[in-house]
């Protein structure tokens, strides 16, 4: 199965349970313990329009993949190099996904260049916040 343009698909968060649900069956894996991390998590809180991957950790995998699912390319792994402040989730939408305090974390232990825009729009909208 080939990616399909995620700008012309609808991105739900019901197509998105469900491909994290399939992996988990193909991986024995519950799927209640998967985190959403980086743009997935962007998204779910509203502060993304769009995702380009679902990058997730679960406890129980022993190394990183990727796999396309339903036309969504998941990029899944343990995750035990990222942060405790990263891994902090609430639910939405029936997932469990960083809180934007979490995605700060994560994008400021990345801290590539790619990310640094990011930081600065987590940080405003922190700001905001308070």
């Amino acid at each position: 199965m080939s990616i399909i343009k995620l700008a012309t698909k609808k991105q739900t968060a019901e197509d998105v349970k469900e491909a994290i649900r399939q992996y988990s069956i193909e991986k024995n894996i519950d799927p209640n313990k998967a985190l959403i991390l980086a743009g997935g998590s962007l998204y779910f809180n509203g502060l993304k329009k769009t995702f380009s991957d679902i990058d997730f950790v679960h406890p129980d995998l022993t190394k990183f993949e990727k796999k396309i699912i339903n036309g969504y390319e998941l990029d899944a792994g343990p995750g035990g190099e990222i942060v405790e402040a990263a891994r902090i989730s609430h639910r939405k939408h029936g997932l469990n996904v960083q809180t934007p305090d979490a995605i700060l974390a994560f994008y400021k232990q990345m801290n590539r260049p790619k990310d640094q825009e990011k930081i600065q729009l987590l940080q405003n909208h922190l700001k905001g916040l308070k």
